[in-house]
């Protein structure tokens, strides 16, 4: 038996022999889902306790997942100058352990940007935000992060951490507003 919550409610699931995952979960949620083997690598039901579905709208997951990424966005943005001030400070280790948590952090930023895209199907040539289109921001970030790189490789910790407190941290507050503003329009 396999304990299965389908938005918030809780429904136990027989579990026969030759039954895979991809079977259950579209008993779940009574749709066509596409689950193989490659998407969830050695999971057999038998090492599955509980299993949680909610369904929605894409354009309601991409609300949701726009609201964290805000939330998300101003603690990266309270990071990135922490960062800054560890490196005014002198504290070079403290300061390059923060920017390589920072780093994982663009890379989710990156991520969830991408997702957002896809899910709502949204033309970044053509959607304005802030005065310009959301290709635009996206190479404007981009040229800050290869500037970022550039002072990185050639250890100009002045250089990078200027980049860090006066270009990525605004980048990042127009992103808040970007995601801001599409969570508004889906």
């Amino acid at each position: 038996m396999l304990n299965c919550m389908v938005d918030g409610q809780s429904q136990d699931v027989m579990v026969r022999e030759g039954v895979g995952l991809g079977d259950v979960i579209g008993t779940m949620n009574s749709e066509e889902i596409e689950v193989s083997s490659e998407n969830c690598p050695g999971m057999a039901l038998s090492d599955i306790d509980k299993l949680e579905s909610t369904s929605g709208s894409i354009e309601l997951s991409a609300r949701e997942i726009l609201a964290d990424a805000c939330d998300f966005l101003s603690e990266l943005h309270r990071f990135v100058l922490q960062t800054a001030g560890l490196y005014r400070a002198g504290d070079e280790i403290k300061a390059s352990e923060h920017f390589m948590e920072l780093i994982q952090g663009m890379e989710w930023f990156v991520k969830v940007t991408a997702s957002i895209e896809a899910r709502l199907d949204i033309d970044f040539t053509s959607t304005l935000c802030a005065g310009q289109t959301l290709s635009d921001s996206v190479d404007g970030l981009n040229r800050i992060l290869m500037d970022i790189i550039v002072a990185q490789e050639q250890r100009d910790m002045v250089l990078q951490t200027d980049l860090l407190e006066y270009e990525l941290a605004p980048q990042l507050e127009l992103w808040q507003d970007i995601y801001a503003s599409l969570r508004q329009k889906s």
